[in-house]
């Protein structure tokens, strides 16, 4: 019950960083100090949940890497006018009635190989979206089609920080893990292909 008091109130410093436009650090140092003394009162030391911290955080540090390399590509598609370059010979090849459809695919296939949805929502999103707006196509429609290309490429990726994280954290096989998260988005895919 104290674990789930703490959840509760750590929430709460978020909601309240939230509304009074707070950096989250707040909630985040919140965070630490509700769950340092649930600690305490089940008769951890300080220097025992210190040294556990510790021992989890190193094996997210392969995770900030990814991340800024990501960052940099990222970066680096803006600067290069790459996208600028996308929306110019994207409205002469993509025809209106496949946009949806090629819009998942585009996005699934580059956040497959970049590892990354943030990355790939931030560049070809935006992209693909003022491609949908200058030919017609639906914004909700191709925002959906979007994200969820994003999401399952980021998904199956080997590349992908949210999949080397939980391979971490989990002290499992990477390309185990990714290879059972394939075989069970293999059907979505194909309905969301279908419907597309």
């Amino acid at each position: 019950m104290g674990a789930v008091l703490c959840f509760v109130l750590f929430l709460a410093a978020v909601a309240l960083c939230l509304l009074e436009g707070w950096s989250l650090i707040a909630a985040i140092w919140a965070g630490i100090l509700f769950f340092g003394l649930l600690g305490l009162r089940k008769g951890f030391s300080v220097k025992a949940m210190a040294s556990a911290a510790w021992a989890q955080g190193r094996k997210m540090c392969c995770v900030i890497v990814i991340y800024m390399l990501i960052g940099a590509i990222t970066a680096l598609w803006r600067s290069a006018g790459t996208i600028v370059f996308f929306i110019y010979y994207g409205i002469q090849a993509i025809s209106p009635r496949l946009f949806v459809l090629v819009a998942f695919l585009l996005t699934a296939l580059i956040s497959y190989a970049l590892g990354t949805s943030f990355g790939v929502v931030g560049t070809a999103g935006i992209v693909l979206m003022a491609l949908a707006r200058s030919g017609g196509v639906s914004a909700a429609v191709t925002a959906g089609a979007v994200l969820s290309g994003a999401y399952f490429g980021d998904r199956c990726s080997p590349a992908s920080s949210s999949a080397a994280l939980v391979a971490a954290v989990t002290q499992t096989q990477l390309y185990g893990n990714l290879r059972n998260m394939l075989r069970t988005g293999l059907l979505p895919v194909a309905i969301t292909i279908g419907i597309y």
